[in-house]
Parts: C-alpha cells; structure tokens; sequence
C-alpha cells in the first residue's frame, strides 16, 4: 500500500475516472413504501358513502408481497373485511351505514422492515 501513495496524485489530474481505493461495498437503499394512488379527493373532501362504496390504494415498494395492511375507523376500530387485490393493492368495501357518518378511515401500510405509509379518509354518508 505505501506503494500507492503517488496514485491519487496521478489519478485526479490526468481527469480518469474510477479513482477509487479498497473494496467497493454496495448498500441496497430501502426505501419506505409509498401510497402511490387512492380513491381519496384531491382537494381532501369527504369521501361519500352512498350505497356502498369500494375503497382502494395502490401502493409502491420493493418487495411489494411483504407489504401488510391495516385499516382502521376512528369510531369503530379496526376494518377486518379488507382484500389485497394483488401485490401493492388492497381494497375494502363499506355500506352507507348512518354510524360511519363523519368517521375517519385510515390505512396504514408496512413493509418488512416496518416502514410505513398512511392515508385517511373522512366519511360522510349520503342518506
């Protein structure tokens, strides 16, 4: 190694690339996952039960099939009918019960690791 201490001096000027010294570890990034799309109002308007009402989130990760959901009413507790729809998918469906009626619903989603995402949803059944 004290052989190599002209090489610096060499590398830099002379414009090369690859001037690099020791071993090269190569750290894979884990990002958090993302809730990329929602049935959710752009403007954050109430969300309006009016029947009955499918609500979904797309969600990005990367390792999307270890991605656990958990739904939750403010009122209520936890959303326990809840599907995944496919990997980074998941969808619940609620009626237009009266009591759902300014209720707030959230999903969180964790990855592995548990990194998390979430996004909510304030209700408001039409009768």
């Amino acid at each position: 190694m004290r052989l190599l201490w002209f090489w610096p001096a060499l590398c830099i000027p002379l414009g090369l690339t690859g001037c690099y010294f020791g071993p090269i570890n190569i750290l894979e990034a884990d990002v958090p996952p993302e809730i990329a799309s929602s049935n959710k109002a752009p403007w954050n308007g109430p969300l309006r039960l009016e029947s009955g009402t499918n609500i979904y989130a797309f969600v990005v990760d990367e390792d999307p099939e270890s991605l656990r959901y958990e739904w939750l009413l403010s009122d209520e507790g936890w959303v326990d009918n809840a599907r995944t729809l496919s990997p980074g998918a998941t969808q619940i469906y609620l009626d237009a019960d009266p009591k759902l009626d300014g209720q707030r619903l959230t999903l969180s989603v964790f990855d592995a690791e548990q990194q998390s995402d979430s996004i909510y949803w304030d209700l408001e059944v039409l009768r």
